[in-house]
């Protein structure tokens, strides 16, 4: 019977020796569907009531919007909207109303991806009770601003400024030309900041405004023929700061015929009280207008970002003095940043130390520098409270998706908020890039990140190369900040996990690595250099051990796109295949500034384009675009399927209609990342070697 007994139990250890081992194998060659890996909630828009801890923020789930709310303080998080359809129409949270009892938020666009028989919706501002989920229509409006006191909203809508208070319908106060931007309230709520933007572009102007409510008064600070933006008032309400862009005509750095392009911009100080206005500060001509962001950290004291010494940093300012401290310093950028007059501290998102990686830092007005989060996580946004106890903000890993989190100033512990909203059936089994540098022919230093796929993916495989948009971005090490390229690495993930070597290169214009290198005399339509760095990364990969040289692809959006039609334009003999997501194809038919045709400018334009190769394209290509893109013309795409077809090469097409650039509907992002992944089995996976 004992003999019997041992028997049984050593048979059952030996199948639950032989379970375990299959669910061990399981783990590790576990697959998972594109709908899976894109099934993570996004967080956008966190914000802080400006008297408690009450948190708020975006989830986009599967194309979804909600708003979602905490107390940092409990750390108990729950979904306040109770939307459920993916409409294509996105929520933008205004803020916390009465006290915080509600939240404002718009929610509808002008565009129309669900095709609804009777359009567009008209955006709408809603208010929602923070306690019953309660909601009711404010106005028919997309944007606003609350006062201080929390029971003021003001909107701008038909070349007018608005007024809403509490229950009562909106009362229009004034009237101006040009479109209203940038509203500000004044601390003590009696006066109003905007901007007036006027003119066509690119020969556009903008004024600074200011609106006294009792006298129901406007008036305009220092009107000029330049271009005034961001008004900022002091904590006090005396001073206002202001940025001035020194140029005439709004250039665009990329087409700009000229390069570098002087773009110099100076900081005005307006004292309310005296009338003088001082320029504390004005920038190096090779400084970047885009870079100039302001804000105070107390009354005596204004803080800004500048590229003065090639890398995007945070500079301090007295308005007394004009004295002028940098407070960053390093060969890395200051993407972001948020100011607390009240503990007089500067919370930051750097890639210091971490130059693939995004992390959170704080800094004085001393200078000191302080590591706020660390680590191979990727973290933005953050965000006070109203108490100044806590800090908010977002993060992600190279196997999670961005998630919230509240960070307690006076300890190290991190919380996560809401980690129900993540799926159950959110893949685990990710693959953790790793980071690669290669050189280009040119002697460029170039970042990228490589996937190799799972083991039990034997012998050389198929490889692709991926390139971001912008192309003023930068891929991370991790799922992305933005919503975009959020996608587009899940997208790199899947491709992966069915046997893909997967290599992001960040290619020179990008951002990330110094102005040196994001503005290339000879880059774009200038002569497209960084073409230089797609061959180096496909050198690399090549190279490769794991990487089957006749069955390499590429894929990207945008200017990714473009990339992409440059790679199978001009080395079809090195690329099997690619997918081009709304790229363009033709730099002199998308540019309005090319004017004659016949000059260098325009041989230059057109050697650097897509199509000036198209004769030696032999490739086949999946061309992705949806008809209402507002950042690349859906002409592109049609320019490039009429030559492609005179010429006899193989092209698939996916049209969306009605669709935007960052595609609005969830479907329409899986829909083309499905129709992608199966365009690439057919061309590389399954291609002989």
């Amino acid at each position: 019977m004992v003999l019997k007994k041992c028997i049984y139990l050593l048979f059952g250890l030996c199948f639950f020796g032989l379970f375990q081992s299959r669910n061990i194998l399981m783990a590790g060659s576990r697959s998972f569907t594109l709908d899976q890996i894109l099934s993570s909630p996004f967080p956008s828009q966190l914000t802080a009531n400006q008297s408690d801890t009450k948190l708020a923020w975006i989830f986009n789930k599967q194309g979804i919007h909600n708003i979602w709310g905490a107390e940092a303080q409990r750390l108990k998080s729950r979904q306040l909207t109770q939307f459920d359809e993916d409409d294509g129409q996105p929520i933008h949270i205004i803020g916390f109303f009465r006290g915080g009892r509600s939240i404002v938020f718009a929610k509808g666009s002008p565009f129309n991806p669900n095709h609804r028989p009777e359009g567009s919706l008209k955006p709408v501002l809603y208010e929602l009770d923070w306690d019953s989920g309660e909601i009711c229509k404010i106005a028919e409006a997309g944007n606003g601003v609350i006062d201080p006191g929390g029971k003021v909203i003001a909107f701008a809508k038909g070349g007018g400024l608005w007024l809403v208070r509490d229950k009562s319908e909106p009362r229009k106060t004034m009237s101006v030309r040009g479109t209203i931007r940038n509203i500000s309230w004044s601390p003590h709520g009696n006066k109003i900041l905007m901007q007036t933007v006027r003119g066509q572009y690119p020969y556009q102007y903008s004024y600074i405004l200011l609106y006294e409510l009792k006298q129901m008064r406007f008036k305009f600070i220092d009107a000029s023929v330049y271009f005034d933006t961001d008004p900022v008032w002091s904590p006090d309400g005396k001073h206002i700061a202001y940025v001035r862009r020194l140029i005439q005509g709004q250039q665009n750095i990329i087409t700009a015929r000229k390069f570098p392009v002087p773009d110099p911009w100076e900081i005005r100080i307006k004292d309310l009280t005296t009338g003088v206005t001082t320029v504390v500060w004005r920038s190096p001509d090779s400084d970047c207008f885009r870079s100039a962001s302001v804000a105070w950290i107390n009354n005596q004291h204004l803080v800004f970002t500048s590229e003065a010494d090639g890398w995007q940093h945070i500079y301090a300012v007295a308005i007394r003095s004009r004295q002028v401290k940098q407070l960053t310093k390093g060969k890395f950028e200051v993407e972001a940043y948020a100011c607390d007059p009240e503990l007089e501290t500067i919370f930051l998102t750097s890639n210091a130390n971490d130059i693939d990686r995004r992390h959170i830092w704080k800094v004085d007005l001393d200078g000191q520098m302080t590591m706020v989060t660390r680590g191979d996580s990727i973290e933005w946004n953050p965000v006070i409270t109203g108490d100044h106890r806590f800090l908010a903000f977002f993060g992600s890993t190279a196997i999670k998706p961005a998630q919230v989190y509240v960070k307690s100033l006076g300890s190290q512990k991190i919380t996560k908020l809401a980690p129900e909203a993540l799926p159950r059936d959110f893949p685990k089994a990710l693959v953790v890039p790793t980071q690669v540098i290669f050189k280009s022919a040119d002697g460029w230093t170039i970042h990228g990140q490589l996937f190799l796929p799972p083991k039990k993916f034997s012998g050389k495989r198929p490889a692709i190369m991926y390139f971001h948009g912008g192309p003023t971005r930068q891929m991370l090490l991790g799922f992305h900040y933005s919503s975009y390229y959020h996608y587009c690495y899940a997208m790199n993930q899947y491709l992966c996990s069915k046997g893909y070597v997967i290599l992001v290169v960040n290619y020179r214009l990008g951002i990330g690595y110094g102005r040196a290198f994001r503005d290339v005399a000879n880059g774009g339509p200038r002569g497209c250099s960084e073409y230089q760095d797609l061959l180096a990364g496909a050198k690399y990969l090549r190279n490769h051990p794991r990487v089957d040289q006749m069955r390499m692809g590429l894929w990207g959006g945008s200017y990714g796109g473009l990339m992409t039609a440059l790679g199978l334009a001009r080395n079809s003999e090195l690329f099997a295949a690619g997918v081009d997501f709304h790229g363009v194809h033709d730099w002199n038919q998308w540019q309005a500034w090319a004017e004659d045709r016949e000059s260098d400018n325009h041989r230059i334009v057109w050697k650097s384009s897509p199509l000036a190769d198209i004769q030696s394209w032999r490739s086949p290509v999946l061309l992705i675009h949806g008809d209402d893109d507002r950042n690349v013309p859906f002409s592109e795409t049609m320019w490039l399927t009429e030559k492609l077809s005179e010429q006899g090469v193989y092209y698939e097409l996916l049209v969306f209609p009605d669709e935007v650039h960052s595609f609005l509907l969830h479907r329409n992002w899986l829909n083309a990342f499905k129709k992608a992944a199966h365009f690439f089995e057919r061309k590389l996976k399954n291609k002989s070697s």
